[in-house]
């Protein structure tokens, strides 16, 4: 019997070969399509968030009107406070060596807070200015330059430009900004408070206007704000935030936000598609392999073992589907989310192809060939055996073709046959939209 089985199921594979090709492809697309949106949100989420917390991004953080070393003394005892980094900020002009006037947010900060960012080029030998790449590139400037950075009340300052870089503020200042695109005229300069103190002769007397905090646990930012406000007094505080009401989580969260509604919405019309496809598909062919089919019938196999070949054989289209599926998947994941990261300009993430998306993919592509197997045979069902092996009746004789054989009685021959061909059965014509 199960010899038997497989004969049938050969001989369907290399009669139907061409339709089967196209329900494979079909069943692959349908499938790849839902491996890989779900693969790049999964690999997105974490590789954004992890970049965030590898390059030091805070996770509370106060930008105030003044500080000074005793407010951080007393800022550092606070329960739960990992590390804490003063800064000075401000946003200001910058003049570049060909005369191209900009503007930039400056962080004045440490050499440990600099060593901490993601570094495309630098030069060891020039004690300068750290400018974003992204801001650099779309400006021609370049390692060695010198740009002249002005300072309210202060007046300017000319310092070299001694690498090229980039640091979650980079995220946070395009979000808060306005500065999305490849045009943009506002950067992020960092400048080590060595060379601050070269050009700054109060240097020795600092005052801070922003502090951030590293915690050591993510259940105690909200304390930290509260108890760091208190110290510093809320009217000296211009803006806080933690790190789950940033900007610049809040920058990856919007553009993750449709890539998880295509990942649900898109391959859900892929797989209604297939489902139409397939039953289409196969209902062409066990239409065509009616005789073979209604002489097993008539020898004694049951409905179940009828059904079981076309599904056995759907179940192969699909599971061929599904490798093809899987190196879809993965090529177009690792395309899009090099392509993600480059539009939120994050330098470095992983993706990988998730086994809970491709198993849940390939499952669900299962389903719908035994679906469309089961609808199939159940239209083929309603024929009793001897109709099939007999053929159905003269087509000439239905009542649809004989208002057809009337409707072109004025036409000319090659178009008679042309609309007959296309409404040869009572059933087919149903389908013929759809193609």
């Amino acid at each position: 019997m199960v010899k038997a089985i497989n004969k049938v199921i050969v001989s369907m594979i290399r009669h139907f070969k061409w339709l089967i090709i196209a329900m494979t492809i079909i069943s692959a697309l349908g499938t790849s399509m839902m491996i890989w949106l779900g693969s790049s949100y999964d690999s997105f989420k974490p590789s954004s968030y992890n970049y965030l917390e590898t390059y030091g991004y805070p996770d509370v953080t106060i930008n105030t009107n003044a500080l000074t070393d005793l407010h951080i003394d007393e800022l550092q005892k606070i329960d739960g406070v990992d590390k804490i980094c003063k800064r000075i900020t401000f946003q200001s002009g910058l003049k570049t060596q060909d005369e191209s006037s900009l503007s930039a947010k400056y962080y004045c900060l440490t050499n440990d807070e600099i060593e901490s960012f993601y570094f495309y080029e630098k030069d060891d030998s020039i004690d300068g200015i750290y400018l974003e790449k992204e801001f650099d590139n779309n400006n021609n400037i370049a390692i060695g330059n010198t740009i002249s950075v002005k300072i309210e009340s202060l007046g300017s300052f000319d310092v070299k430009v001694s690498a090229l870089v980039t640091s979650p503020e980079c995220l946070n200042n395009k979000q808060t900004s306005g500065t999305w695109g490849d045009n943009y005229r506002l950067g992020t300069a960092f400048i080590p408070y060595s060379v601050w103190a070269n050009e700054i002769s109060d240097y020795d007397l600092p005052i801070y206007n922003q502090v951030l905090f590293r915690s050591k646990s993510e259940e105690n930012n909200d304390a930290i704000l509260k108890a760091a406000t208190t110290i510093i007094g809320e009217s000296n505080i211009s803006s806080s935030y933690t790190f789950q009401t940033s900007n610049a989580k809040n920058t990856i969260d919007i553009n993750l936000a449709p890539l998880k509604a295509l990942s649900i919405f898109l391959p859900l019309c892929f797989y209604a598609g297939a489902l139409l496809v397939s039953c289409v598909f196969l209902l062409q062919m066990v239409r065509q392999y009616r005789k073979q089919l209604g002489i097993l019938t008539a020898i004694g196999y049951t409905k179940g073992q009828l059904i079981l070949i076309v599904s056995l054989l759907s179940l192969l289209i699909t599971l061929v589907s599904a490798i093809l599926a899987v190196a879809i998947g993965a090529l177009l994941a690792n395309l899009s989310f090099s392509l993600f990261l480059n539009s939120v300009h994050i330098p470095v993430g992983v993706c990988r192809l998730t086994i809970s998306s491709t198993i849940l993919a390939c499952l669900i592509s299962i389903v719908i060939s035994q679906i469309a197997a089961l609808i199939s045979t159940i239209v083929m069902f309603k024929i009793s055996p001897s109709e099939i092996i007999n053929q159905a009746p003269d087509p000439a004789q239905t009542k649809q073709n004989r208002l057809l054989n009337k409707i072109t009685s004025k036409v000319s021959a090659y178009t008679k046959i042309n609309i007959l061909t296309i409404f040869r059965s009572n059933k087919d014509y149903l389908f013929h939209p759809y193609a």
